[in-house]
Order: C-alpha cells, then structure tokens, then sequence
C-alpha cells in the first residue's frame, strides 16, 4: 500500500511539473525575449509600445521620424535623404529630402512588410535601420518610428546628374548603390538633377540602378575612383491587361512576373499584382520583348507564358492572362539519368 502511495505521488509531481513547464513554455511565445527587446530600443529609441504584426503585405502606422546626424560631431546633415525601401537589390522605394534641422517626418506612411529605413548625404556612406538585410523590419510599432541615423564621411564618391532623352535635369531620381548585389546606398537627385552617393572606403566597384517616375530605369557599373557621371533616363514603356480564368472571370490578387529577353541585358524581372478586377499594369519598361507569366493560389498558369513586345514609350493596355483553376504540382525525381520532372494537376 506505501508502495502505491509513493508511486502515485511521483506520478502526480510530475503531471505538475508537466503542466508548470508547459504554461512557462506558452508564456514566452507571447514575451519578447530579452535579446530581442534589447534591440528593439536600440533600433527604435522613442518608442516603449509592444510592436504587433501587421496583416497582409502593408501596414499604416503613425509616423516615421529620422534625424540624420554627421557621426563625429553631431552636425545636423541638412542635404540629407531618407528611403523607405523593401529589402533587397532593385526592390522599390520612396525618398524623401531631409529640412533644415536635418530631420524627416514622414506622416502616415503605407509601408510594405519586410523594409530598411536608409538614411544617406553627399559625401556620407549610408547607414539603415536594421543595419543587416536579414533583421528587416516586419514588426510595427504602434505609436511610429522615431530614431537617429549616424553617417560617416567617406572617400569612395560617385558624384554625376540625371537627364532626360532632351538633356534636361530630373529632380527626384532615386540612386541605388549596390556592390555584390545588396544594396549599400540610397540617394537622390536634387532639383539640377545633381546626386552624391558614397560607397565604403574599402570598395572598389559598384553598380548604380537608377530610377524616377515616368522613365525606364538604368544600370551602369563604376569602378573607384569614378569623374563626373551622365545618366540619361528614357520615357517608359508599360504593359498592362486583365488576369481571368477559363471562363473569363477576373482573378484578383494574382502575381504577374515578367522577363525580359536576355539580349535586353535586364538582370532582373519585374512583378505586380492585379487588383480586385483582375486588373494589372507594369511600368518604368525598357521597349523590348518581354514574357508574362501569372500565378495565383489555386490557379495554374497557361503551359507556355505570353510573349509580347513594346516599343519606346508604348503603352500597351491589351493584354489579357488566361489561368486554369487547379494547382499545377510538379515533382522533380533525381536518379542515373538526371533531374526529370513530372506535372499533374
């Protein structure tokens, strides 16, 4: 009978034990670990509330605030930028021109989950918040953003204007300067067109990817040290069209990639996403030939993706991107003979 005894204590000690351990464990899914809220004020200095996830692609908050300051003396840099960008290379972005005080208040922006906050000067490298690509911004906080962005001076300069197909200054075309293809400046063009982007001392070439509104983009590679630059941006191309099923009804929110031919020399596609009608539209193209392609959950795409062609300045608004309902599933099976692959539906 003692024996028993004993042996049911146990059990019931370790059912305890069992139960303490599991409501520890679920406490601290809900609890920033102290790592993380460690960063968190560091990185966002202002703000005390709880970040919560935002739902869907975008998200509102309040407001975003940056003071750029020059790293060795704390000089306000009043010909400052700051960018709001998605992560990664040729990903978009919105800049804005810093004021007199060196700051830049950006009031209810709509930000796109996964971004850096860059903030760059003539003659500055620039510095981001988060400053790693893998720790971008995917948490909100909800009172705004309020930080400082220290820059340091640099010797790697790539100073130049921005023109259009007549000679004329763009004001607001956006730099990006890449080396190794992630992203390590952003600037903008002041109102001659003028723009100073600096690279770390240590570099020795760089990729520019230029962009404005209403133009093509351009991609022109630098090596250290680099003169004066001339960069002419063209009046863009677009395709745009309607996404529907077989029996014609529009297929909202479907992604639509395109590829432009390799002799185009683009290295990289371009996306977008149709709105509730099913309709979609991509701008800032080069002419040339491009494939289409969509792709949706719950839908397959046709076999073979649309092929089309624009002109310099061409606005096409014709075409149309036919979707099955089904998923296509394709395995891909290894073995002596090499990599085949098997669709289905």
């Amino acid at each position: 009978m003692r024996n028993r005894l004993g042996i049911a204590a146990i059990l019931i000690g370790l059912a305890l034990a069992a139960v303490l351990w599991i409501s520890g464990d679920r406490g601290r899914e809900f609890r920033p670990s102290e790592e993380n809220r460690d960063r968190q004020s560091l990185a966002v200095e202002k703000v005390q509330e709880v970040p919560v996830r935002a739902h869907g692609l975008e998200a509102d908050i309040p407001h975003v605030r940056v003071n750029l300051r020059d790293a060795r003396n704390d000089r306000a840099l009043e010909d400052g930028t700051v960018c709001i960008a998605q992560d990664g290379p040729f990903a978009p972005s919105d800049c804005y021109p810093a004021n007199s005080s060196g700051e830049v208040l950006i009031m209810a922006p709509r930000i796109a989950l996964q971004f850096r906050i860059w903030g760059s000067a003539p003659g500055y490298v620039a510095a981001s918040m988060p400053d790693a690509p893998a720790s971008a911004i995917s948490e909100l906080p909800k009172e705004g953003i309020d930080i400082d962005l220290r820059l340091h001076q640099a010797k790697n300069l790539v100073n130049g204007v921005v023109v259009d197909a007549s000679g004329g200054p763009i004001a607001g075309a956006r730099i990006e300067l890449l080396l190794s293809s992630e992203r390590q400046n952003l600037c903008l063009s002041d109102e001659n067109g003028r723009f100073s982007c600096a690279a770390s001392d240590s570099s020795t070439s760089a990729t520019l990817h230029v962009t404005a509104e209403g133009y093509s983009d351009t991609v022109q590679l630098v090596a250290f040290p680099v003169g004066d630059l001339r960069l002419s941006l063209f009046a863009e191309s677009s395709l745009s069209g309607i996404v529907t099923d077989e029996a014609g009804n529009p297929v909202p929110d479907a992604n639509v990639a395109s590829k432009i031919s390799v002799v185009q020399s683009r290295p990289w596609p371009q996306d977008t996403t149709s709105d509730s009608h099913g309709r979609f539209r991509l701008a800032n193209l080069r002419p040339g030939d491009y494939q289409l392609i969509a792709s949706a959950p719950h839908y397959s795409a046709e076999e073979e993706p649309l092929r089309v062609s624009v002109g310099y300045a061409e606005h096409r608004d014709d075409l149309v991107l036919r979707m099955k309902k089904g998923r296509l599933v394709r395995i891909f099976i290894g073995g002596e003979e090499g990599i085949r692959v098997r669709a289905s539906r």
